[in-house]
């Protein structure tokens, strides 16, 4: 009935009206006479022809923009194919700072392209190309509350300046963009520009009279595209490491890779996987397989350099007519040992706790040896404090994979540095080993850790955090019965006052406190102004946690604000292990918008958290429907383990708060809405 309820007051408050706001507003696009070279020049014969189309307007008042942008779009059976021509008084000024792929290039002059092939107003690509020729591209998601910047259309850009303008020409092929199972020759679009030279501009094609670009029920309609598209539908997903074995000091195993293949036939194909570990060290399998039909899993043979974690490339391509179909960068884990370990109690961070105590510890163990090689192995495990054995257990045979499961006491040794090693031995030598720490902590006030199932546990009672983000303890926070607040400002407490002083406030006034470790400024891109940290970073990280873990207010560490850049996101696990290991007493929190995006956080935090804020119109209906916020919760629950625990943030505020340009356009949500919020976050 619970559920039922729910979705019964989810019908009464999600306002009408959030179908498309269909326009009038059109460019038909054009079958191509031969293909344009990408390079920027728009010499090609194609593009001669062809009406530019212009009228470029302010995003919020509709006014004509001062500076007119003028764009022309063509298509094959490939691809679409854009050519945009910026007009600049101002070439000397022009900003063109960056040059890598899916930097912050809205920080620069640009062009953005926003496409929803469904042409359903939910969820679109975004891509930006500045005047080096940079791509930025991502995919939007629920109507543009979030984005994935890691997706890859696949997109080819380059630019060209001249006198008096600069210009771009892109190709955007159809296999990057997500194709629905409906795709139609209508699809949904706005053109973009943002013009930094004086007198700075946003303009776009379609204005949607609201501040920003994000506003697909306004954008434009791209009609005209005769194409059979179903034989582009082809999505890839999240490639995984799986079956590792070693031999001669090599790793090795088979990538999974999830795609679905709505083709309607059997597609050959070419994978090439690069993995490239920390070092610049490179390991490359080219393989050619067959993708079946539906929804289905490749698993491809592959090898790499052993390292916690490597960048891959993955690029699959169709054999015959040869055509790349999908390019796609990820950080895979391959964190693996000739024997791993892991445990399965105690299961939060390898770590014994006096309010949590197990009276013995169980492990999963797996020999990662080629299988013809698992023949006639035995297994000798032993539980050690220093090189002292203090329990030995053996295993005559191992289940397929060379798998098994051990157990040692606990309950009698006291707190202390342990470990637990494993050898495989085979004729009796040792052919391989590994080895996993595992600590028995003494109790400590105010502990906080994570319980069976990802509960929170606070003193070893459950905790419940229902409180405020980007606040302070106040006395009528305490009266209302709130018990947890979120701060960004402890670095700057910490520099210009006192934090020890602020948090025995919320300590006073019963409040609990998430901050973040970082003893610098900290934001969406890096600290300290980097995307990567440096050893020395996380030496100040350190001694900043240090300082502060002790503090009975302290409920738990904030890693990170909707991270954005792959280098950030790959230092936030660094991050993340030098807090707990300095901190075993407080978990660490990771919050992001997205649920593709937050999932990948998993293995960088204890929790998870996200933010799925909808914006409010100043004088009508919530701008993107409510029940967003319950569709990203099960999204992200969709991608995490069943005991990650999820923490949500519903809006309660207005973004007039931060900009007052906005206060004729934006609202904080009403009581009905925030209840509704909550109901769909429960």
């Amino acid at each position: 009935m619970r559920r039922l309820t729910s979705l019964l007051l989810l019908v009464l408050l999600i306002p009408a009206g959030f179908a498309a706001d269909a326009t009038e507003l059109a460019v038909d696009a054009q079958k191509a006479k031969g293909v344009p070279v990408i390079d920027g020049a728009l010499d090609d014969a194609c593009w001669q022809e062809l009406t530019l189309t212009n009228n470029f307007r302010d995003p919020l008042t509709g006014e004509a923009a001062q500076t007119q942008t003028y764009f022309r779009v063509i298509y094959d059976n490939k691809a679409l194919y854009f050519a945009f021509t910026c007009p600049e008084p101002d070439m000397q000024s022009l900003a063109a700072k960056l040059d890598s792929h899916d930097d912050t290039l809205w920080t620069d002059d640009c062009v953005e392209l926003l496409i929803d092939p469904s042409n359903r107003r939910q969820d679109y690509a975004h891509i930006i190309v500045n005047p080096n020729g940079a791509v930025y591209d991502a995919w939007v998601t629920n109507a543009g509350a979030s984005s994935d910047t890691e997706f890859e259309t696949g997109a080819q850009a380059a630019a060209q300046r001249n006198e008096d303008s600069w210009q771009v020409e892109l190709r955007l092929p159809y296999v990057g963009l997500k194709l629905p199972r409906d795709t139609r020759p209508t699809w949904a679009m706005n053109v973009c520009r943002e013009k930094k030279t004086a007198p700075s501009e946003l303009s776009c094609w379609a204005p949607p009279m609201a501040e920003g670009f994000h506003h697909p029920e306004k954008f434009g309609l791209l009609k005209g595209l005769k194409v059979n598209f179903r034989a582009q539908r082809i999505d890839v997903g999240v490639p995984e490491f799986r079956n590792p074995y070693f031999e001669e000091g090599k790793l090795f195993g088979q990538l999974a890779i999830p795609y679905t293949n709505d083709t309607g036939r059997t597609v050959a194909v070419r994978v090439k996987a690069t993995f490239t570990d920390p070092e610049g060290l490179k390991s490359e399998t080219d393989a050619v397989a067959n993708l079946g039909k539906g929804r289905r899993e490749l698993l491809i043979p592959v090898s790499a350099e052993p390292c916690p974690s490597a960048d891959l490339t993955l690029e699959i391509s169709r054999r015959k007519p040869q055509e790349t179909l999908s390019l796609t960068q990820h950080l895979v884990a391959l964190d693996f040992q000739p024997v791993d370990i892991t445990f399965t109690r105690p299961a939060y961070r390898d770590t014994i706790y006096a309010s949590l105590p197990s009276s013995e510890i169980i492990c999963d163990v797996k020999v990662n040896l080629p299988r013809k090689e698992l023949r006639g192995v035995e297994l000798r495990a032993s539980f050690n404090v220093g090189e002292t054995e203090l329990a030995v257990r053996r295993v005559k045979r191992l289940r397929a994979r060379g798998e098994t499961t051990i157990a040692f006491a606990s309950d009698s040794v006291p707190a202390g540095e342990y470990s637990v090693r494993a050898q495989a031995i085979k004729d009796g030598l040792v052919i391989a080993e590994g080895s996993r720490a595992l600590r028995k902590l003494k109790p400590q006030p105010h502990e906080g850790i994570l319980g069976e199932g990802g509960q929170l546990l606070v003193d070893g009672d459950p905790f419940y955090p229902c409180g405020f983000m980007g606040a302070s303890a106040t006395e009528r926070l305490s009266k209302a019965g709130f018990n947890a607040i979120h701060t960004y400002v402890a670095w700057y407490i910490h520099r210009d006052k006192d934090l020890n002083a602020w948090l025995d406030e919320a300590q006073q006034l019963g409040i609990r406190v998430i901050m973040e470790p970082y003893p610098g400024a900290v934001g969406f891109h890096g600290f300290r102004g980097r995307a990567k940290v440096t050893d020395e970073d996380l030496a100040d990280i350190r001694e900043f946690v240090d300082q502060y873990k002790s503090h009975p207010a302290l409920l738990a560490w904030y890693l990170c604000d909707e991270p954005r850049g792959g280098e950030w996101r790959g230092s936030l696990k660094r991050v993340y292990e030098t807090v707990a290991d300095a901190d075993p007493f407080h978990p660490v929190v990771a919050l992001d918008n997205s649920a593709s995006t937050l999932a990948k956080l998993q293995n960088s935090a204890d929790i998870l958290w996200i933010d799925p804020y909808p914006g409010f119109a100043r004088d009508g209906d919530p701008k993107k429907p409510l029940n967003m916020v319950r569709q990203a919760i099960e999204d992200t629950q969709a991608q995490i383990p069943e005991d990650m625990p999820l923490w949500v943030a519903p809006q309660a505020f207005s973004y007039a708060e931060w900009d007052k340009a906005r206060e004729a356009t934006e609202r904080a949500p009403n009581m009905t809405e925030i209840r509704c919020m909550h109901y769909m976050s429960l």
